[in-house]
């Protein structure tokens, strides 16, 4: 087992209202001394966002005892897509410490020149990577993690208890904008989402945001009515404690640290 500390991406600066981040943050706040507490109040997505690319294309299909003796390159331990991938590979008989060797000591914006260059046998990305690796013919998405792993809390927006208290007009309204966005991506045609974000992605061509954005719309990648659920946040701290970045003892009750209150009304409007 991997042993390790809450990744940076977990840590906490007292903001006010409106980050979007991995569920495990509002665990990791939970669990510290801080008087600043926080609260999810919308689900943003269902499930880890990442995919295994193959350097070569799997003549017959892929399987996951493929990847026994091969080289992954992924993320840090104690990062979601780590974890997960951790759980997936020995959800299908894998060990990931000894069956394979996952290199996790690449950093994230440098994944996918170290793929080009020749490291690794597969690498762990995600979208619009993704797309970009198949359009070069340089990578062939051979799974989904999301997918593979089933569905689970994975990103949502949080607000601190006292501004929830506050200015509960302000989330509201940030939770119906949110549900509107997720609506209208699953309403409208792909490449026109994509030319109206392509401007958030420079150089990127809008077919390949376009191919990116269809991907995820049909594996579900977005929640589309944002309330959470108490059973897959369960789920979750069991993946954090199966990984070794959670302690069991310290569980964050469903309660202290969400709501669906905003989420439900909506889904109302």
């Amino acid at each position: 087992m991997i042993k390790a500390t809450p990744p940076p991406e977990c840590g906490w600066s007292p903001v006010r209202w409106g980050i979007r981040g991995p569920f495990g943050t509002t665990v990791f706040v939970y669990n510290q001394d801080s008087p600043v507490k926080v609260k999810l109040f919308a689900q943003l997505t269902t499930q880890d966002g990442s995919f295994l690319v193959a350097r070569q294309k799997p003549a017959g299909g892929f399987t996951w005892s493929q990847v026994r003796g091969a080289e992954i390159i992924g993320w840090r331990p104690g990062s979601m897509p780590q974890l997960v991938a951790a759980a997936t590979l020995k959800q299908n008989g894998i060990d990931p410490e000894s069956d394979l060797a996952y290199i996790s000591n690449i950093a994230a914006p440098a994944m996918v020149g170290a793929f080009q260059s020749g490291q690794g046998d597969y690498v762990q990305l995600f979208e619009p990577l993704v797309s970009q690796l198949e359009q070069a013919g340089q990578g062939y998405m051979v799974a989904s993690f999301g997918e593979a792993y089933g569905t689970m809390p994975y990103t949502g927006f949080v607000a601190t208890t006292e501004f929830i208290e506050e200015h509960p007009e302000v989330v509201q309204g940030y939770a119906n904008a949110i549900y509107r966005a997720t609506q209208y991506l699953y309403e409208t045609d792909p490449k026109t989402v994509a030319a109206e974000i392509a401007p958030l992605f420079e150089g990127a061509d809008v077919d390949l945001l376009a191919a990116a954005i269809a991907r995820y719309r049909e594996a579900g990648a977005w929640k589309r009515d944002l309330t959470m659920d108490a059973t897959e946040f369960a789920k979750l701290q069991d993946l954090m404690i199966a990984g070794g970045v959670l302690d069991a003892s310290k569980r964050a009750p469903f309660d202290a640290i969400a709501t669906n209150r905003f989420a439900e009304a909506a889904a109302k409007r």
